[in-house]
Protein backbone atom coordinates (compact mmCIF):
# COMPACT_ATOMS: atom_id res chain seq x y z
CA UNK A 1 0.00 0.00 0.00
CA UNK A 2 1.33 3.64 -1.12
CA UNK A 3 2.62 5.85 2.11
CA UNK A 4 -0.23 8.82 2.76
CA UNK A 5 1.46 11.94 1.20
CA UNK A 6 -0.42 15.23 2.59
CA UNK A 7 -3.40 16.31 0.61
CA UNK A 8 -2.90 20.11 -0.64
CA UNK A 9 -6.11 21.53 0.61
CA UNK A 10 -6.43 24.63 2.61
CA UNK A 11 -7.98 23.56 6.12
CA UNK A 12 -7.63 26.51 7.67
CA UNK A 13 -9.81 29.81 7.29
CA UNK A 14 -8.73 33.29 8.55
CA UNK A 15 -12.25 35.41 8.04
CA UNK A 16 -12.71 38.98 8.32
CA UNK A 17 -15.36 41.59 8.10
CA UNK A 18 -14.20 45.34 7.90
CA UNK A 19 -17.02 47.98 7.68
CA UNK A 20 -19.14 45.84 5.61
CA UNK A 21 -16.50 44.24 3.29
CA UNK A 22 -16.20 40.52 4.25
CA UNK A 23 -13.88 37.78 3.02
CA UNK A 24 -12.01 34.96 3.65
CA UNK A 25 -8.53 33.82 2.85
CA UNK A 26 -7.74 30.13 3.11
CA UNK A 27 -4.23 28.80 4.45
CA UNK A 28 -2.50 25.23 4.42
CA UNK A 29 -1.42 25.30 7.93
CA UNK A 30 -2.10 27.20 11.52
CA UNK A 31 0.74 29.09 11.42
CA UNK A 32 -0.01 30.31 8.02
CA UNK A 33 -3.15 31.76 9.15
CA UNK A 34 -2.11 33.27 12.62
CA UNK A 35 1.03 35.13 10.95
CA UNK A 36 -2.03 36.18 8.11
CA UNK A 37 -4.10 37.05 11.72
CA UNK A 38 -1.36 38.58 13.29
CA UNK A 39 -0.86 40.78 10.32
CA UNK A 40 -4.53 41.80 9.84
CA UNK A 41 -4.72 43.11 13.50
CA UNK A 42 -1.35 45.61 12.81
CA UNK A 43 -3.91 47.11 10.21
CA UNK A 44 -6.57 47.82 11.94
CA UNK A 45 -6.85 51.00 13.88
CA UNK A 46 -9.38 49.32 16.42
CA UNK A 47 -8.07 47.03 19.42
CA UNK A 48 -8.96 43.49 19.04
CA UNK A 49 -10.86 41.77 21.88
CA UNK A 50 -11.21 37.94 21.80
CA UNK A 51 -14.94 37.49 21.45
CA UNK A 52 -15.98 34.53 23.82
CA UNK A 53 -17.46 31.69 21.65
CA UNK A 54 -16.36 28.59 21.80
CA UNK A 55 -17.06 27.42 18.23
CA UNK A 56 -14.99 29.82 16.36
CA UNK A 57 -11.50 32.03 17.51
CA UNK A 58 -12.91 35.55 17.03
CA UNK A 59 -12.07 38.98 17.69
CA UNK A 60 -13.72 41.98 17.62
CA UNK A 61 -13.23 46.06 18.36
CA UNK A 62 -15.09 49.21 18.01
CA UNK A 63 -13.79 52.54 17.00
CA UNK A 64 -16.22 55.93 16.13
CA UNK A 65 -19.05 53.34 15.83
CA UNK A 66 -17.25 51.06 13.23
CA UNK A 67 -17.31 47.21 14.49
CA UNK A 68 -14.09 45.82 13.45
CA UNK A 69 -14.10 42.04 13.62
CA UNK A 70 -11.64 38.62 12.33
CA UNK A 71 -12.46 34.91 13.18
CA UNK A 72 -9.88 32.04 12.42
CA UNK A 73 -11.16 28.54 12.23
CA UNK A 74 -10.66 25.06 10.85
CA UNK A 75 -12.62 24.54 7.60
CA UNK A 76 -16.36 23.05 7.78
CA UNK A 77 -18.07 20.63 5.48
CA UNK A 78 -19.72 23.75 4.64
CA UNK A 79 -15.93 25.48 3.07
CA UNK A 80 -15.18 22.12 1.80
CA UNK A 81 -18.55 22.07 -0.11
CA UNK A 82 -17.80 25.70 -1.60
CA UNK A 83 -14.51 25.75 -2.27
CA UNK A 84 -13.94 22.25 -3.69
CA UNK A 85 -17.39 21.65 -5.36
CA UNK A 86 -15.92 19.20 -8.06
CA UNK A 87 -13.91 16.82 -5.64
CA UNK A 88 -17.11 16.46 -3.78
CA UNK A 89 -19.05 15.60 -6.81
CA UNK A 90 -16.47 12.48 -7.75
CA UNK A 91 -16.77 11.65 -4.08
CA UNK A 92 -20.83 11.15 -4.27
CA UNK A 93 -19.91 9.51 -7.37
CA UNK A 94 -17.77 7.08 -6.09
CA UNK A 95 -19.97 5.81 -3.41
CA UNK A 96 -22.80 5.37 -5.50
CA UNK A 97 -24.91 7.45 -3.87
CA UNK A 98 -24.62 6.65 -0.44
CA UNK A 99 -23.05 10.35 0.49
CA UNK A 100 -24.87 13.65 0.57
CA UNK A 101 -23.38 16.64 -0.50
CA UNK A 102 -22.23 17.55 2.74
CA UNK A 103 -21.26 14.60 4.29
CA UNK A 104 -18.93 13.96 0.97
CA UNK A 105 -17.48 17.24 1.90
CA UNK A 106 -16.84 16.14 5.19
CA UNK A 107 -14.88 12.97 4.19
CA UNK A 108 -13.22 14.77 2.06
CA UNK A 109 -11.70 16.67 4.84
CA UNK A 110 -11.23 13.65 7.18
CA UNK A 111 -8.69 12.45 4.25
CA UNK A 112 -7.30 15.85 4.18
CA UNK A 113 -6.52 15.93 7.92
CA UNK A 114 -5.69 12.39 8.22
CA UNK A 115 -8.76 11.53 10.51
CA UNK A 116 -11.20 8.37 10.92
CA UNK A 117 -14.72 8.17 10.03
CA UNK A 118 -17.01 5.67 11.19
CA UNK A 119 -19.47 5.47 8.52
CA UNK A 120 -20.76 2.49 7.39
CA UNK A 121 -19.29 2.71 3.98
CA UNK A 122 -16.19 4.13 4.98
CA UNK A 123 -15.47 1.47 7.97
CA UNK A 124 -16.82 -1.39 5.89
CA UNK A 125 -15.07 -0.99 2.54
CA UNK A 126 -11.66 0.72 3.60
CA UNK A 127 -11.38 0.14 7.31
CA UNK A 128 -12.13 3.55 8.72
CA UNK A 129 -9.66 5.22 6.45
CA UNK A 130 -11.27 7.89 3.84
CA UNK A 131 -8.11 8.56 1.81
CA UNK A 132 -8.28 5.26 -0.16
CA UNK A 133 -11.59 6.27 -1.05
CA UNK A 134 -11.22 10.13 -1.72
CA UNK A 135 -7.65 8.67 -3.98
CA UNK A 136 -10.19 6.13 -5.83
CA UNK A 137 -12.80 8.77 -6.27
CA UNK A 138 -10.26 11.09 -7.81
CA UNK A 139 -8.60 8.45 -9.88
CA UNK A 140 -12.01 7.15 -11.34
CA UNK A 141 -13.47 10.38 -12.24
CA UNK A 142 -13.57 9.31 -15.58
CA UNK A 143 -15.63 7.08 -15.37
CA UNK A 144 -18.45 8.51 -13.24
CA UNK A 145 -21.28 7.93 -15.47
CA UNK A 146 -24.65 6.22 -15.60
CA UNK A 147 -26.83 4.28 -12.80
CA UNK A 148 -25.57 5.93 -9.73
CA UNK A 149 -22.42 7.02 -10.46
CA UNK A 150 -23.52 10.12 -13.15
CA UNK A 151 -21.34 13.23 -12.60
CA UNK A 152 -23.59 15.53 -13.87
CA UNK A 153 -26.63 14.90 -11.13
CA UNK A 154 -23.73 15.14 -8.28
CA UNK A 155 -22.66 18.05 -9.73
CA UNK A 156 -26.43 19.63 -9.81
CA UNK A 157 -26.64 18.57 -6.76
CA UNK A 158 -23.75 20.14 -5.03
CA UNK A 159 -24.69 23.16 -6.76
CA UNK A 160 -28.04 23.08 -5.41
CA UNK A 161 -27.00 23.18 -1.98
CA UNK A 162 -24.03 25.59 -2.23
CA UNK A 163 -26.63 27.97 -3.42
CA UNK A 164 -28.70 27.06 -0.36
CA UNK A 165 -30.99 24.57 -1.13
CA UNK A 166 -31.76 21.44 1.62
CA UNK A 167 -29.63 18.75 1.21
CA UNK A 168 -31.25 15.08 0.58
CA UNK A 169 -31.84 13.76 4.24
CA UNK A 170 -30.45 9.85 3.58
CA UNK A 171 -28.37 9.61 0.05
CA UNK A 172 -28.09 11.74 -3.02
CA UNK A 173 -29.84 9.70 -4.94
CA UNK A 174 -33.30 8.63 -3.27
Amino acid sequence: MKAKKALRLRWWAVAFDLNGHSGARYFFTEPEARDHLDGLRSKIPAKLERYPDEAVERYCGFLEDKCYGIEIRRLSANDALRRYPGTVSHMICHSLGYCTPLFAAKLVLAAARNDADWCEWIATCYGSDPWPALCAAIEQRRHHRGFMADIQQARGLVESVRRGDPEPQLASWF
